[in-house]
């Protein structure tokens, strides 16, 4: 891609941290720039080959809401390079120095503050396990380290992803990659979270997935998360007997609906998605 003179990014500090964000109708993507030569900038792989067209893993349709496809119209900003810090609330993060830089919002006192770095991903994961009940408990502060990688962030639909630097042709979403989750549930039976509060995450909130059946999501919030909500089921289309719940109808569904808002950064992301 060229236009790092244009931008200014060929004079930044370590432009190398940044990272461009592209939108193409419905579908996100996040790549870090690897290099910068001249005016050229040079991309994350494989976030940028699974971003571009001629994967022959998304479907030709699919071609048409590419990083280089007609649609296209440029990237919509750069971010995390302490040049764009202009607003109250923002920050940048260094991997050289492994700092943090942020400016504080008005009445924030950083001597004072509490700030919390997530490395954890997954808070809670029942596991092939049944007749559990999880009450009354708040779920914050997980992280979702793959868009920080050079697997990026190739965003497809729902908050899912395509990852990896090959993989089969297949034009049914088998293969995506879903986000992480604070909560994690696979293979359960009669699984109920309750009343349970879900916020500032970085990915979803929870999975339901791998025949987990006759559980349900009730009485939550969802609140401040940077993907969706409840994630239900998986993404192959026949799934074997034991992913279908061993041939028996699956009845795991968020119900009622839980108290959700719009995700805040992989925007993307579901209320609630059925598999």
């Amino acid at each position: 891609m060229t236009g790092a003179v244009a931008t200014g990014i060929a004079k930044w500090q370590r432009p190398t941290d940044a990272e461009a964000v592209i939108r193409v109708r419905w579908r996100n993507y996040h790549c870090r720039i690897t290099a910068v030569n001249g005016d050229v900038m040079t991309f994350a792989q494989p976030c940028w080959t699974n971003s571009a067209s001629g994967t022959d893993r998304t479907g030709p349709a699919w071609d048409s809401t590419t990083v280089d496809s007609t649609r296209y119209s440029g990237v919509a900003f750069f971010e995390n390079a302490p040049e764009l810090l202009d607003r109250p609330g923002e920050f940048v993060w260094n991997s050289k120095d492994r700092t943090v830089t942020y400016l504080p919002r008005k009445g924030e006192n950083m001597r004072r503050a509490q700030a919390v770095t997530p490395h954890t991903e997954q808070l809670l994961v029942v596991d092939g396990a049944h007749d559990v009940t999880v009450s009354g408990i708040g779920f914050a502060y997980a992280a979702y380290r793959q868009p920080g990688t050079d697997e990026g962030y190739a965003g497809m639909q729902a908050g899912l992803t395509l990852t990896g630097a090959t993989g089969p042709v297949d034009h049914a979403g088998r293969f995506y990659t879903k986000p992480s989750a604070a909560v994690t549930v696979r293979g359960g039976r009669h699984i109920s979270i309750e009343n349970g509060r879900f916020g500032r995450l970085g990915g979803a909130g929870a999975i339901l997935e791998a025949g987990t059946k006759d559980s349900s999501v009730t009485r939550s919030s969802f609140t401040d998360l940077s993907s969706g909500a409840v994630y239900v089921g998986d993404t192959e289309p026949m799934p074997s007997a034991a992913l279908a719940g061993s041939g028996t109808p699956s009845r795991t569904t968020p119900s009622p609906a839980p108290e959700s808002s719009t995700p805040t950064r992989w925007a993307s992301g579901p209320g609630t998605r059925p598999g």
